[in-house]
């Protein structure tokens, strides 16, 4: 944290490793603004492509919120990615194969079998 919080120097630069250019100016625009940043879109995209976009972008905002301590900006996140949660995007894997079965209650996805329990959350689009 102390890396952007920090006392600068004129004429010092500063890398920052394993994120996104795109992430970082919305983790700064955040810090700024203390307003969820929107995700920039780079041209034409299908709809669902850019879907998938947007979990993928607040996937890496989360970790970076997570990485700098930004608990507001990960609530913020997590909420809008729990938007995106629904039967395309959640894999189901026979009981026998899961290696995290989830807790549930009989009902909680109609049409779903009961033995059916360990899912992970993907794009919904064939991920494996």
């Amino acid at each position: 944290m102390a890396e952007l919080f920090g006392p600068m120097k004129e004429g010092i630069a500063i890398q920052i490793q394993d994120m996104e250019p795109n992430v970082f100016k919305a983790l700064l625009s955040f810090v700024y603004t203390d307003l969820m940043p929107e995700m920039e879109v780079e041209g034409e995209a299908e709809e669902g492509e850019g879907r998938a976009d947007e979990v993928m972008w607040l996937q890496h905002l989360l970790a970076a919120a997570d990485r700098y301590d930004l608990q507001r900006l990960k609530s913020m996140c997590e909420e809008r990615l729990w938007g995106h949660i629904d039967m395309s995007s959640v894999t189901f894997y026979p009981w026998s194969s899961c290696s995290a079965p989830l807790p549930r209650a009989e009902g909680d996805l109609p049409g779903v079998p009961q033995s059916s329990v360990c899912c992970r959350l993907g794009t919904g689009h064939g991920d494996k």
